[in-house]
């Protein structure tokens, strides 16, 4: 497993890192512009940029830990009880520079899906994602809300390493 992710972060890194790079000079300023001007009668030769704010990534992450996405055949309300707990103890923890991420099945055991507290989280995030390890053909059987869900949050198929690959990639287009 090792073996596989690790030229996946490598990729991802350098992606980021070339975003970065193409993305460096900052807004326009303005004042140090028209200051240097003065030297040439005026006309602004050289424009001056403010430096670039860098914000660290924010990242939360749900995740279902239960036998349903190790096995697909039992689901918890881990998800669902941890969403409610989560927005009463936390309610500052997604804002506007939060990533979202969202992993699990999105299996309910027929109880209260909790479709408003996510929505809540989603819409106060800058980007959400719900990565289900079970098959697409079997997201909308039995128990499963991720139609409901997938209403909410982009939910995205994600059973092995060619999947996240391709999620990864279609995150960071350079």
């Amino acid at each position: 497993m090792r073996r596989t992710v690790h030229p996946l972060a490598r990729r991802l890194a350098s992606r980021l890192a070339a975003r970065r790079r193409l993305g460096r000079e900052g807004r326009l300023d303005v004042r140090r512009t028209v200051r240097a001007s003065l030297g040439t009668g005026g006309v602004p030769v050289e424009t001056h940029h403010r430096p670039r704010r860098v914000h660290k990534p924010e990242l939360v992450v749900f995740c279902d830990v239960s036998g349903s996405v190790a096995g697909f055949a039992h689901f918890t309300l881990m998800l669902t009880a941890a969403l409610r707990v989560f927005v009463d103890r936390f309610p500052d923890a997604v804002g506007p520079k939060t990533s979202l991420l969202v992993l699990g099945d999105a299996r309910t055991n027929y109880r209260d899906p909790g479709i408003a507290l996510l929505k809540g989280l989603v819409d106060r995030s800058r980007h959400a994602y719900w990565l289900n390890p079970e098959p697409r053909r079997e997201w909308n059987s039995g128990d499963s809300m991720a139609r409901r869900y997938g209403d909410v949050i982009e939910m995205v198929e994600c059973r092995n390493v060619a999947q996240l690959t391709d999620f990864v990639g279609r995150l960071l287009p350079v």
